[in-house]
């Protein structure tokens, strides 16, 4: 039967003393070495150092066996002795890794703080780690000195050498990722300490500063990804679970958001944040009703939380309680603690109420207001002073807008994109060429430039560069989309079916293209039973898109399957009722079972609802028709 060896260790170590007193007086040197180090082993130091004296008298000079002693008086906690040694040792053998190493930690480990012993011990782990580059113990240790006495430079050389020889270490990592933040590379920090928590999933200090970065990035759903082992430890931890839930919410993931904070919900009402974010995840899947009404609980305890009374008023504004949203907007305004960006964002919501109402002049007043002085560039304030000067053709007006826009806030493409929009409507060819140049100029300029040429109606030019486009990237499916539906636009109705098959070839599922060759085909009455399977599958994915309940209801019109057709048309009415061609459609819907004062209230109000000029017109004729017949 073999025995292990720790079994058969303990028992040499038992009889050694026996062992000792039955040596005879000559024995080897090797012997005496072994025995010595089986002594220090089993804590009979006083046994061993005499043994290694006796070795030693036959080999006086030999560095290992002299190590050897002072390693014994190191484990015997003989440390002025030790100490004394070992610098005789490392003052002959200045290249003596071990010797070297030991002596560095037993003088920091016995430095109390002193600033001399700690410098004294840090030479001699340096010269350690020089002749040894693979003791990364060591390196880490020469690094923390280093930090603690705010050497962060020589740190960050010491510990570029450690994670380039142990990239997957998780001290290393995290170690230089704090030192160069410290001497303000903060941005290649992050590669680091995504290293450390690749090592050790739940390492928390390196994950609690990598979700910090992620933030400020605003990748939002990295961060909630980050969280997920901690929580899968700690999992009753609520702060987490609502830190992970504000994640998920911006990272527009809401029912992620929803399935973490119900929960927290119901375990406590008093739970103001988490009811908070519940009420904005149930705002971004567009429950309304009930984010409304978690809203007006929070506000009924704290009415002038200007948090809340912004996001009430944004979701009035999505429910499209415009005049609510104009009371909320209205009273955030005169809390005195509100900032001025906040401020700034409820004034641009009530221009975009003012828009709304057609009250053109009041809104632009108010979009021309919050523009002036603003310190950020505010999107939605200038695309409701565009929209005004395109439905008057204040052409000129815009331009100089924008220039001022430009001027404040540098060459934006946003900016450059709309100015050449405008130039384009003025007839300003010459300019409108130099800025189309300079937004070619780059790669992501130049499909932005062929949008432009769109929404400015000059088609030749969209479908021109959209080609162009398309050669250098066949299999772009936004571009192939855009030229589909330019190409639709200008009645090349073959070549546009051709671009959208090709989409879907790439994408079965890509959900406006199947809406928009759905609906191209139900328009024109062609290919009326696959448009019909198309858009159910548009629909499918996106239930509550306006857009896709209108073409479905269309093309069921055009069937003649009527229920249908009424049923998907009201319900897209229910989610865009300024919506004139949805309008249109319920009219003729109406029309067709015969019930003419419907249609006629239908056609009327989309009348009302500024439709595109062709609409426009053929409203005109079906308002005239029936009114006659009546």
């Amino acid at each position: 039967m073999s025995t292990s060896r720790s079994t058969f260790l303990y028992l040499l170590l038992s009889c050694l003393p026996s062992l000792l007193a039955a040596q005879p007086a000559d024995v080897s040197p090797e012997h005496d070495f072994i025995m010595a180090r089986l002594a220090a082993h089993g804590g009979e130091y006083d046994t061993a150092l005499r043994l290694m004296d006796r070795v030693l008298r036959k080999s006086p000079g030999d560095p290992v066996l002299l190590f050897e002693r002072a390693s014994m008086l190191v484990d015997a906690q003989r440390f002025p002795r030790a100490e004394s040694e070992l610098r005789k040792l490392v003052e002959r053998e200045p290249d003596f890794y071990d010797a070297n190493r030991l002596l560095g930690r037993l003088l920091l480990d016995r430095s109390g703080g002193s600033p001399g012993r700690i410098e004294e011990a840090l030479l001699y782990l340096k010269s350690a780690y020089r002749i040894m580059p693979d003791d990364l113990a060591s390196g880490l240790t020469v690094a923390q000195i280093l930090v603690a006495t705010e050497r962060f430079d020589e740190a960050a050389g010491i510990l570029a050498t450690v994670v380039e020889r142990a990239p997957d270490n998780r001290t290393a990592n995290y170690s230089y990722a704090q030192v160069l933040t410290r001497l303000g590379r903060s941005d290649e920090s992050r590669v680091y300490l995504e290293r450390a928590v690749a090592a050790d999933p739940t390492f928390a200090p390196a994950i609690f500063q990598l979700v910090d970065i992620y933030q400020k990035s605003r990748e939002w759903l990295k961060a909630a990804e980050l969280l997920q082992p901690l929580l899968e430890d700690d999992p009753l931890n609520d702060d987490l679970q609502r830190q992970q839930a504000f994640f998920f919410l911006r990272g527009g993931e809401p029912a992620e958001a929803k399935r973490i904070l119900e929960p927290l919900v119901a375990a406590d009402g008093r739970d103001e944040r988490s009811r908070f974010f519940l009420a904005e995840a149930l705002a971004e899947l567009e429950q309304f009703p009930e984010a409304e009404a978690i809203y007006r609980q929070l506000l009924e305890h704290d009415p002038d939380n200007v948090d809340f009374l912004v996001s009430f008023g944004l979701t009035q504004m999505g429910n499209r309680d415009f005049a609510g949203a104009a009371k909320t907007f209205d009273r955030l305004l005169g809390i005195e603690s509100a900032n001025e960006p906040i401020r700034r964002l409820a004034r641009t919501q009530l221009a975009a109420i003012a828009h709304h109402e057609a009250d053109y002049e009041q809104s632009l007043q108010q979009a021309l207001a919050v523009l002036d002085g603003s310190e950020r560039l505010n999107h939605q304030g200038i695309n409701i002073a565009l929209d005004i000067y395109r439905r008057q053709q204040r052409w000129s007006e815009a331009v100089e807008l924008l220039d001022r826009m430009i001027s404040t806030f540098g060459e934006e493409p946003f900016l450059f994109a709309r100015r050449l929009e405008f130039l384009l409507y003025a007839d300003r060819m010459a300019e409108a060429a130099e800025v189309a140049e300079k937004l070619r100029a780059a790669e992501s300029g130049r499909l932005m430039v062929a949008e432009v040429y769109v929404q400015a109606k000059k088609f030749p030019e969209a479908i021109e560069l959209l080609e162009l486009l398309r050669t250098e990237k066949p299999r772009e499916i936004t571009l192939l989309f855009q030229l589909g539906a330019v190409l639709e636009r200008v009645g090349r109705y073959e070549e546009s079916e051709a671009e959208f098959e090709s989409v879907l070839a790439l994408d079965p599922d890509h959900a406006p293209t199947l809406n928009y060759l759905g609906y191209m085909w139900a328009d024109r009455g062609v290919n009326l039973d696959r448009a019909a399977v198309m858009l159910e599958k548009a629909v499918g994915i996106e239930p509550k898109n306006g857009a896709y309940l209108d073409s479905l209801g269309w093309v069921y019109f055009r069937l003649g399957r009527l229920e249908l057709a009424e049923k998907y048309l009201v319900r897209a009415a229910e989610v865009v009722p300024d919506d004139p061609t949805i309008q249109e459609h319920l009219g003729d819907l109406y029309r067709k079972q015969g019930d003419s004062d419907r249609a006629l209230d239908f056609y009327r109000t989309a009348l009302g609802l500024d439709p595109e000029p062709k609409e426009l017109e053929g409203l005109k004729v079906k308002i005239a028709e029936l009114e006659k017949r009546n």
